[in-house]
């Protein structure tokens, strides 16, 4: 069976829901259950409340519990802003102080041990409370810190602990970054950038092929992402232009592509648009569809045909992380997205390296584009994989058919 592409806003909406459906699979941590009646809020709300138990737990770390009191006042700002994305940053960010205060808390009881006697962080008020925050288990047996580690997972920690540094080093006007405002980390932990990275780089260390996994989700979003804008920007064009070509030539049947050509050419401003726009015009799509064709069906069919070449340069970058070795949970994910988790086979060798293909053309006519490259390790060494990819593709069909026109009947 031949791969058929699903639609475009199908793909659009499984690559925006790819990180959510990978966590799934891996099980990672939650703020709070979706199906918990308290969750009508959002995780911010959740997270700021559970917070204000850890401030209200009597401990004498006055400094330390100074921090979360200055971040949630902060944070409940954000959330009357009532602006979804500032909220998720916001949330990862008060996840990520809660984090850092747990494993700094875990490192000084250790550091206090000796070979003559354990100091345990169980007797800390303070590290009770930010365990409860993180709903974590209330039992606490010997090895609690592997189980406390499963719950939480690498790639929650990673991702909220460099939030809570990234936001913690920003600067004011005055160029004083925002982790010397706290009386703590001002004063008496004069080495938290160091002790944050260490513990950033832990995890990270342990956590590296998960991480790759979403460092790769980050890529095919951020390409979705400028694909998406890119093709809005092209039917809201097409929209405009047909609307004065409708009028300056009432009747269909008497033009043809030379005349569509010559008055895009004169009525779409915005060069790298209108170059776009033309690319489609002499596909073979808008060409067998412009004979018996009015205003209404020929901008359709240039929509359709913008809306299909979105769809597989979006699908060019999922060919493209298919190519690489492990990350089967990904892979498993990708496949879902595409509708072949049943039959990955359905995607062949020449659908890939076709759809590659579209993901390079967007590339190269889109030198601007600010993706995420982080995954390949920058923009340049992704376009030398993406050819030594085409090069192992088309040597393997050429295999392929060679293997097929060598077979001997007897």
């Amino acid at each position: 069976m031949a791969f058929t592409p699903p639609g475009f806003s199908t793909v659009r909406v499984n690559t925006r829901n790819l990180d959510i459906t990978l966590s799934t699979l891996l099980g990672r941590y939650k703020i709070a259950d979706v199906d918990d009646a308290v969750i009508k809020r959002n995780s911010l709300e959740v997270l700021i409340a559970r917070t204000q138990q850890v401030i209200d737990c009597k401990s004498a770390r006055a400094t330390q519990l100074e921090v979360f009191n200055l971040l949630i006042n902060e944070l409940r700002e954000v959330l009357k802003l009532k602006d979804q994305e500032k909220n998720n940053k916001g949330t990862l960010f008060l996840l990520g102080a809660l984090l850092h205060r747990y494993f700094r808390l875990m490192q000084e009881y250790d550091n206090w041990s000796t070979r003559f006697y354990t100091w345990d962080p169980r007797s800390c008020k303070l590290f009770l409370a930010i365990r409860a925050a993180l709903q974590l288990p209330e039992q606490m047996p010997y090895d609690y810190r592997q189980t406390d580690l499963a719950i939480l997972d690498v790639t929650t920690i990673v991702t909220a602990l460099e939030t809570f540094r990234d936001n913690m080093k920003l600067k004011d006007e005055q160029q004083i970054p925002r982790f010397k405002k706290y009386h703590h980390f001002a004063v008496e932990d004069p080495n938290f950038e160091t002790h944050l990275q260490e513990i950033i780089d832990k995890y990270k260390m342990s956590g590296a092929p998960v991480l790759k996994q979403f460092k790769a989700i980050d890529f095919i979003q951020s390409l979705a992402d400028k694909v998406e804008a890119e093709h809005q920007l092209i039917k809201q064009t097409l929209l405009e232009w047909n609307r004065i070509f409708a009028r300056e030539h009432p009747d269909f049947d008497f033009v043809n592509i030379e005349t569509i050509e010559s008055h895009m050419i004169t009525h779409i401003k915005t060069a790298s648009t209108r170059e776009k726009i033309l690319d489609l015009l002499y596909t073979p799509f808008i060409k067998s569809n412009t004979e018996n064709a009015d205003h209404h069906s020929f901008l359709a069919a240039m929509k359709k045909c913008s809306s299909d070449t979105a769809c597989h340069t979006i699908i060019g970058g999922y060919s493209l992380l298919l190519q690489y070795p492990g990350m089967e949970k990904l892979k498993f994910c990708i496949n879902q997205a595409l509708g072949i988790e049943k039959n990955t086979e359905d995607l062949t060798n020449e659908d890939s390296l076709t759809e590659l293909q579209f993901l390079k053309q967007f590339i190269e006519k889109n030198p601007e584009a600010a993706l995420n490259y982080e995954f390949f390790g920058g923009k340049n060494k992704m376009n030398t994989q993406i050819l030594q990819i085409e090069e192992a593709l088309t040597h393997e069909i050429k295999e392929q058919k060679e293997e097929t026109s060598s077979v001997v009947f007897v």
